[in-house]
């Protein structure tokens, strides 16, 4: 039974705040001791500490927690390689240009220039007990980074108080492989509810496997390949590093060839959701305890299914307030907005791949999701940047269905943060 509330509004607030930011001190081995240090920098601090870098399982585990900053920057780092004249891995959200005739490794569902077509949103949710299995995926990369030691530093501060750090390569081979890994990770987030669990288990629908396996096998290969290309100029690399950091290059910074290319790795395995219930041969050997574990296996399925709730409408509110910004027709300045295909197409992808994820049963975000769908039914990009009314129309339209699906965001984070402390 939930206890009266007594406390003071915000004094709860900074209580539950000071609580979480102890836990994940203790469960990612963080330095937290600066209150004005936010998590995700102390996540990435540790990341590129050269102490922590060495270690892949770490690394995997940290680079996970910062997944949605590693695919908010894929997009940049593609564009950002395709600017300097470099040859960028296949893009698996970003809209091609119209004179790039590529297609990218991953699906692309919406063609350029193609008409949107109904989509339905109505077809019955998912259960949960049923038809979710659990992916487990670790990607293994080696530490690019190393800090900087004391002696290298040269100031009249208290050093202690510093940390610098370096980039052992500076070259596009790991640029490429960086972007790949952020645009993998973008896929498989449009197909998948992630963070529902605990970090590098996505939840999947069971009719999905087939497709998501397979082209983790193709995504597999591909990462291979780049990886294959950074071991092919590693030494030639080395040698640049060793010109261009001067007196900060250190020689064991750098591990054999070998070293390096078993550090990098893709591996997944399939779980089914159902194995968190306890096994029913418990209910004839030790019947008290099988209650107990059923309940606590019954509590278990709310929570994710109340996360996975909370965890769409995040990612819905990302999309429609992306595209909804990029539809207002002028900058501040005056100037016409350009609207990339692939925002249009983040929204088309999310309602189609909405349903398969909905373990929730949000009717609520279906109901949304619904209306959105017939605006864009018959749409097309070329369409939406030739003709100013329906822009605007769309513009108008899809500003209020950003900010509805950002109050039901808002509404789930306060429904999750209630059931968990409604035992409090």
């Amino acid at each position: 039974m939930k206890k009266p509330n007594t406390e003071d509004p915000m004094a709860e607030a900074r209580k539950a705040l000071t609580n979480m930011r102890e836990a994940m001190a203790k469960m990612y081995d963080l330095d937290l001791s600066d209150e004005s240090k936010t998590i995700e920098e102390a996540v990435e601090e540790q990341i590129l500490s050269g102490e922590e870098t060495t270690d892949g399982e770490k690394l995997s585990r940290f680079a996970e927690f910062l997944t949605d900053l590693a695919a908010k920057d894929a997009e940049e780092k593609l564009e950002a390689l395709k600017g300097e004249g470099k040859n960028a891995p296949p893009e698996p959200e970003s809209e091609p240009e119209p004179e790039q005739d590529s297609e990218p490794v991953q699906k692309q569902e919406q063609k350029q220039g193609m008409e949107i077509e109904g989509i339905d949103i109505k077809a019955a949710p998912p259960l949960l007990t049923k038809d979710a299995l659990v992916l487990s995926l670790k990607i293994r990369t080696w530490g690019n980074w190393a800090r900087v030691p004391e002696s290298k530093i040269e100031t009249d501060a208290d050093k202690k108080r510093i940390k610098t750090r370096k980039k052992k390569l500076d070259c596009k081979e790991v640029a490429e492989i960086e972007a790949f890994v952020g645009g993998l990770r973008i896929w498989l987030y449009s197909r998948t509810v992630k963070g529902v669990l605990r970090p590098g288990l996505y939840l999947a629908n069971r009719s999905q496997v087939v497709e998501i396996n397979e082209w983790l096998k193709e995504q597999r290969d591909a990462f291979n390949t780049l990886v294959e290309k950074l071991i092919q100029s590693y030494e030639k690399r080395v040698e640049e590093s060793k010109a261009a950091l001067g007196s900060l290059f250190d020689e064991s910074d750098y591990p054999s060839v070998e070293e390096v290319r078993s550090q990098y790795g893709i591996e997944w395995y399939w779980m089914d959701f159902s194995a968190m219930r306890p096994p029913e041969s418990l209910l004839e050997s030790a019947p008290e305890v099988y209650r107990e574990e059923a309940e606590k296996a019954e509590r278990r399925t709310t929570i994710v299914e109340k996360s996975v709730t909370k965890s769409l409408r995040e990612d819905a509110a990302k999309v429609f307030r992306k595209l909804a910004d990029a539809l207002e027709p002028t900058t501040a300045d005056g100037k016409k907005r350009r609207i990339h295909e692939s925002t249009l197409n983040a929204v088309v992808e999310f309602m189609e791949t909405f349903g398969p994820r909905n373990f929730g049963n949000d009717d609520q975000l279906a109901a949304v999701l619904g209306k959105a769908s017939r605006l864009l039914n018959g749409v097309n990009i070329e369409l939406v940047r030739k003709d100013d009314k329906l822009r605007s129309s769309l513009h108008e339209q899809f500003a209020e269905i950003a900010a509805n699906v950002e109050r039901l965001s808002i509404e789930a984070t306060e429904t999750m943060r209630a059931f968990a402390f409604d035992d409090v």
